[in-house]
């Protein structure tokens, strides 16, 4: 090996031209045309993850959610008729008690402020 000295500046011009001259970039077209070939092969190859395996159970997985989504919804839909069917009879069919239907009128009550009072009576 060659005795490398360094300058008078601080500098070691004979390393650092050795230095350039490995670390060039190359001259030659097919060493870049070789590497984009590369750089593309790597780029186009379907990278594994953790998703991969997976990748076979994407119509399964589809068809479980459209079956989950249907029972979702017949479910609402029984629970939207129970609550519709509880609603009216406890409207329609239980009958009001008697103190609620008797409306007492005092001797200064219109007949108009007893039907007002009679419909607001709990």
């Amino acid at each position: 090996m060659t005795d490398l000295r360094i300058g008078p500046q601080g500098r070691d011009d004979d390393l650092t031209q050795r230095l350039r001259a490995i670390y060039a970039r190359p001259s030659d077209a097919a060493y870049w045309t070789a590497l984009e070939a590369r750089i593309m092969a790597h780029i186009s190859e379907e990278v594994e993850g953790w998703w991969t395996p997976f990748r076979e159970w994407v119509r399964v997985g589809l068809v479980a959610a459209g079956v989950a989504g249907i029972a979702a919804g017949a479910a609402a839909e029984r629970a939207h008729d129970a609550q519709t069917s509880l609603a009216y009879r406890t409207v329609v069919e239980t009958p009001r008690t008697l103190t609620a239907q008797i409306a007492t009128q005092t001797g200064d009550q219109s007949s108009r402020e007893a039907t007002l009072q009679y419909l607001i009576s709990p």
